[in-house]
């Protein structure tokens, strides 16, 4: 079976709680774990982190590697030693650049342009390696996608999209559809429970909030439904269970308490994180030699 699985997306990928990497992860306990993930981390991102983890590890015919694919319009740019811009949507999240220069030097085409040749393109290395590779997604790539700025042009998106067929055809039914049935994903109650700081306040407090992002019950439905290949943990319904209870609102959850209090430190995200409960085992391979390559 494999011996490696490298895990690569955004928070779906590699948050506060277990996600369908860290599932996949547990189901096959004899592979080494590497979970890429990066929060707020556009595609752009996801594509670089893809091809420098090839050009460290050299990724094989025994690897397992999957990809997800997030959101287009997210900007992203490496500066003083991270990638900062992450966050989401530039024109719904935004919190860094200024309106006029997002009015004048971005644009809903150019997103989904580099979007889809990134797909492709890590399409094309990991064929290239023999690895056993799958493509999922946070969201469906569509144009009808793209209906946060007004002068977006549909037909010109639908273009594009149609020029991707067979590239977009590797890429299995998002969370969106999948989870949260192509609707707003706060509609899907109950939600979760995360902490953020709140940008409002003076000494930038942690507050609890609802939380979009899925929740490990929702990650294992996912996995089972768009990635039937894989096998699943015969305890893994129980664990997921058992973690989606500590993430969700109820009497032991203090409003002002930050959720992070309740999985303790984590390490590196640059190597590995840990759940609460879908641990993994990690070849031991010293972090100078790897942190400071993988972006």
């Amino acid at each position: 079976m494999y011996k490696r699985f490298f895990a690569f997306g955004c928070s779906f990928t590699e948050y506060r709680w277990a996600t369908w990497a860290d599932i996949v992860a547990y189901a096959y306990k004899d592979a080494e774990y590497y979970n890429f993930g990066k929060a707020g981390g556009s595609n752009q991102i996801i594509m670089t982190r893809v091809m420098e983890a090839d050009e460290q590890f050299k990724f094989n015919k025994d690897d397992l590697i999957i990809v997800q694919w997030t959101g287009s319009c997210r900007e992203s740019r490496w500066k003083d030693g991270y990638w900062g811009g992450g966050g989401g949507n530039i024109y719904v999240f935004n919190k860094q650049y200024p309106k006029e220069w997002i009015e004048n030097w971005t644009h809903p085409t150019d997103f989904l342009i580099k979007d889809l040749a990134a797909i492709k393109a890590v399409n094309t290395l990991l064929r290239s390696t023999q690895c056993t590779h799958y493509n999922i997604s946070m969201v469906t790539v569509s144009a009808s996608a793209f209906n946060k700025k007004s002068d977006t042009n549909k037909s010109n998106l639908q273009a594009i999209v149609n020029g991707y067929t067979e590239t977009l055809s590797t890429v299995r039914p998002s969370y969106q559809n999948v989870i949260f049935n192509d609707r707003d994903w706060m509609e899907k109650l109950p939600r979760p429970l995360s902490s953020r700081i709140n940008l409002e306040d003076p000494e930038r407090k942690e507050v609890l909030r609802l939380d979009s992002h899925p929740t490990p019950t929702e990650h294992l439905q996912y996995v089972k439904t768009v990635l039937p290949e894989l096998t699943i943990a015969p305890d893994a319904d129980v664990i997921a269970e058992k973690e989606t209870a500590l993430v969700m609102p109820g009497p032991n959850r203090e409003s002002d308490a930050p959720l992070t209090s309740l999985f303790g430190s984590r390490p590196d995200p640059k190597r590995a994180r840990d759940s609460f409960f879908f641990y993994k085992r990690l070849k031991e391979v010293p972090s100078q030699n790897i942190a400071p390559f993988i972006h």
